[in-house]
Formats: C-alpha cells, structure tokens, sequence
C-alpha cells in the first residue's frame, strides 16, 4: 500500500480527535453532567469549560486535521523550495501532540476543586 505520510498524520490526527471527544463527554457523564447540574454544579466544584464546550462542539474538532492536511498540501504544490515534507511531518506531529495533549486535559479534568470557606461562627 502507497500512503504518504501526511495521509497517515492526518487518519491519526481523525482518530485522536474523535476518541478524544468520545472519552471528554464519557467522563462528563460519569460525574452526571447535565442541564439540571451544570446550572447547580455540587458547591465543591466547578465545570471544566473547554469540557463542555468540546461536549457540545467536539465535532467541530474534526476541522483542524482537515484544514492542516489541505494546508499542506498547498504548500507542497506551491512552494516545495520552502516547505518539503519534512515540514509537513514536523507540523503534523506538532498538531497532534497539540490535539492529545487537549483532549487529555479536558477528559482527565472535566471539573476543577473549588475550595470553600469557613463559616464563621
């Protein structure tokens, strides 16, 4: 089989970013995310907002390898002088460690600590 290795960035790029946002609304719903709570989240905590956000728009998400494997390949065609598939290598390892490194912090923090005050009495 003949693929170059931007296709194979990219499929990896796809997978990560849709495993990612599977695992961040996994994780929400088991520390029962939902409309009735995320008004009235437990006084302790606080919801994650990118975790939601990517609950909500994940699939979104979908766009960045998209539009870096059609970057790429502009840039290839266009001007190979300056960007050789080296670059597109570098930049797509770049992208995806970006992409895990997101989607670890929202699934492995969907809520942060709040601490709360004494009362005085």
């Amino acid at each position: 089989m003949n693929t170059s290795a931007m296709s194979r960035l990219a499929l990896v790029q796809f997978l990560v970013t849709v495993i990612g946002v599977m695992t961040t609304c996994a994780m929400l719903k088991l520390h029962q995310y939902g409309p009735e709570t995320a008004a009235h989240p437990e006084p302790w905590m606080r919801w994650n907002p990118a975790a939601v956000v990517v609950r909500s728009y994940g699939f979104l998400l979908l766009i960045v390898p998209a539009a870096w494997t059609f970057v790429c390949m502009a840039l290839e065609r266009r001007a190979p002088e300056r960007w050789s598939r080296s670059w597109t290598v570098i930049s797509g390892a770049v992208l995806l460690a970006a992409l895990i490194g997101f989607l670890a912090w929202t699934t492995f923090h969907p809520f942060f600590w709040q601490k709360i005050p004494l009362r005085e009495w």
